[in-house]
């Protein structure tokens, strides 16, 4: 059982780290931790989390184009934009680092960093692993305050949460059911509102709405001047859940919402009700750790479509008037695509970076990155984004890796010293943030 756990640790933990809470918990508990000795030999997993991704040879000939890249001024929601689009930002070919601050406290055995950065015009704001959120200067990474979002006695119990913004609000969710606005000058507390489920995951904000969403599959829409319940919606609950959350995609006069069980739903911004309803369910496995439905990812939005992706092993395009699905593909991941111009780039849970044709579905590419690595045992990425032409994911190596989005040739690599990167990187204003474990956002121009 000893060799068994060693096993599971190497290579489950591929997805562990940042996703599954219990269902493997309840695999390794029932085995001797003690003897920590890396077992000899090649390292093959055994569980297959997706099928072998091949590119489509009849489209072999076919070059892959990006659109030209724009400056984007702010970041100020996980994902960019509130439809999760956003193409090919202006950043420069090499990486000099600019500043680097201590944001509070970090990932641990018990809390873990969930929040990715965001940024207005003057302000980068971070989330750290105990609730307290920060606003540094963007030009000097200079503390402009700080504030505690979790109950004082159960601070060391937070798990999760997030932060956006918008018109001078810091809206937060946390791991304790909360929603707090706070001055985005001072983080002097507006409101705050209570009694729902924990959060997980960033909140989204558009119009005169912030949506909410929920561990137990619920949105939450309240107003953002005063907090007040508009409209809520609520999918199946799940009791197998990833660690970590999704987040509504906006568009228009329609919400859209992916839950845990894999429902899709389309709502009206009005009053939520369900204009139109998808499941992406799992591919069939024989194993429980892989047929969990979940949407971690967030959905993204872009010129009437609507591209999703499982960790149960289902991407598809869906027109987002209709709900028409217009092609699936048997891809598993955690991570959100990345649509530019005719092309959708996603990370899957194999750590496989694939280009897609956004019209068909069919692979232009197929990039495999590391799964083992000797140091640091399994290797975890996350992203990608497109900033300057290129493709870049982070790594537990605390790499930041730029890509060729041609043919996923990796370009440049850059090393931030403080710790491994667990979280997407951003850009705004031609400068690269990330965040890394041990709760240091760094910034690069």
């Amino acid at each position: 059982m000893k060799k068994f756990k060693q096993y599971i640790d190497t290579h489950v933990s591929l997805i562990v780290r940042h996703s599954l809470l219990g269902v493997v918990t309840l695999l390794l508990t029932a085995c001797d931790s003690k003897d920590t000795t890396p077992l000899p030999g090649e390292r093959v997993s055994f569980l297959n989390f997706t099928a072998t991704v091949k590119a489509d040879p009849s489209i072999a000939g076919m070059i892959v184009t990006v659109p030209a890249a724009v400056t984007n001024s702010v970041w100020s929601q996980m994902g960019g934009r509130v439809d999760h689009t956003l193409v090919n930002v202006s950043l420069g070919e090499t990486l000099t680092p600019l500043w680097h601050t201590s944001i509070g406290t970090g990932s641990s055995d018990d809390q873990r960093l969930l929040a990715s950065p965001i940024t207005d015009e003057n302000h980068a704001y971070a989330m750290d692993a105990e609730g307290v959120v920060t606003a540094l200067s963007l030009k000097t990474g200079e503390v402009v305050w700080q504030k505690s979002t979790s109950p004082e006695e159960h601070v060391h119990d937070t798990l999760g949460g997030g932060i956006g913004v918008d018109n001078g609000v810091v809206f937060v969710t946390t791991s304790f059911g909360e929603v707090v606005a706070l001055k985005a000058d001072t983080g002097a507390e507006i409101w705050r509102k209570t009694g729902y489920a924990p959060f997980r995951s960033s909140p989204s904000i558009k119009d005169a709405h912030v949506y909410c969403q929920s561990i137990n599959n619920e949105l939450i829409t309240l107003s953002i001047t005063t907090g007040d319940l508009v409209w809520s919606h609520s999918g199946i609950p799940e009791s197998a859940l990833l660690l970590g959350g999704g987040k509504p995609a906006c568009s228009g006069d329609t919400v859209l919402v992916a839950y845990t069980s894999g429902e899709v739903h389309a709502l009206s911004q009005t009053n939520g009700q369900v204009l139109w309803s998808d499941t992406i369910t799992p591919v069939a496995r024989i194993d429980t750790v892989t047929s969990i439905p979940h949407i971690r990812a967030r959905p993204v939005i872009d010129d009437n479509q609507v591209f999703v992706i499982s960790h149960g092993g289902r991407m598809t395009a869906i027109d987002f008037k209709t709900g028409t699905r217009q092609w699936q593909k048997e891809l598993g991941g955690i991570r959100t695509p990345v649509v530019a111009g005719d092309f959708v780039f996603v990370l899957t849970n194999m750590n496989e970076l694939v280009c897609l044709d956004r019209k068909s579905g069919a692979i232009y590419w197929v990039a495999g990155l590391p799964i083992v690595d000797e140091d640091k045992g399994a290797v975890h990425f996350a992203g990608p984004i497109m900033a300057g032409d290129t493709l870049i994911v982070t790594s537990n190596k605390g790499e930041i890796i730029r890509l060729n989005p041609r043919n996923g040739e990796i370009l440049n690599k850059t090393k931030v010293d403080s710790g491994a990167i667990f979280l997407a990187p951003i850009v705004a204003q031609n400068t690269l943030y990330t965040l890394t474990d041990n709760a240091v956002l760094h910034a690069f121009h």
